[in-house]
């Protein structure tokens, strides 16, 4: 029993929230715009060219899979149709994004007003096992990294599989698989361990296929005119 010959982790494009996030620097604005759970939100213009871009590519490069998960989530599931792929074998609540709790349905100065102490309790506990009220810590989250890899290797061993995830459950992934510290994870966000529409490969090789070997990250839709098309001034 070993681990698939061949896994790529794809993060979903980008979506309303992450859309929102970055023009305004916070994600508070994501909440008080949008006004719905963190697992509705859609993708965002941009992230369904990035998508269709990411799975030209995918498709191209690695061409059909014995199998396709995503999370639970819409944004994972739309991610996956934009890429041109079929339904995924299953949408299993082990990749779903990191659960925040209270942080996910707050911004800042109301977590400030409605509970001052968690955020004595953060600092003292620190960002690594700090478990906010209704969520999880990165232990939980590697615990189902490990879970959702004992099924690879149950299920998949020496196929070829194509996950679409989340970006901060990706950094537990690099935990877990690539054997990172506690500190590599904490030096990172989502955003930084793989880009939206990012493309990590993942081998076993050897005849027991024992753990993966990382390949490497690759941003197709990156400079990609259909996406960031030249200025009307520049084209001839």
């Amino acid at each position: 029993m070993g681990y698939p010959r061949l896994l790529v982790y794809v993060r979903h494009a980008e979506s309303e929230g992450n859309a929102l996030a970055e023009i305004h620097g916070s994600r508070d604005e994501a909440l008080a715009t949008l006004g719905v759970s963190t697992q509705q939100y859609r993708l965002s213009e941009r992230g369904k060219a990035q998508a269709t871009i990411t799975g030209d590519f995918v498709r191209a490069t690695y061409g059909e899979f014995d199998a396709i998960y995503t999370s639970t989530y819409g944004r994972t599931q739309e991610t996956l149709h934009l890429m041109g792929y079929g339904p995924a074998t299953f949408d299993d609540s082990r990749l779903d994004e990191s659960q925040f709790g209270i942080f996910h349905f707050h911004t800042a100065d109301e977590l400030a007003a409605l509970y001052p102490r968690e955020a004595e309790r953060l600092r003292i506990v620190g960002d690594y096992h700090y478990r906010a009220p209704g969520g999880e810590n990165w232990p939980d989250v590697e615990l189902r990294v490990h879970g959702f890899s004992d099924m690879l290797r149950r299920e998949h061993d020496g196929q070829r599989v194509l996950v679409v995830g989340h970006g901060n459950y990706f950094r537990a992934w690099r935990r877990v698989h690539d054997r990172w510290t506690v500190d590599q994870v904490m030096a990172v966000t989502g955003n930084t361990a793989i880009a939206n529409a990012g493309v990590a490969e993942y081998r076993a090789d050897g005849i027991e296929r024992a753990r993966f070997t990382f390949h490497g990250i690759t941003v197709p839709w990156k400079n990609d005119p259909r996406l960031d098309p030249p200025a009307d001034d520049d084209r001839e």
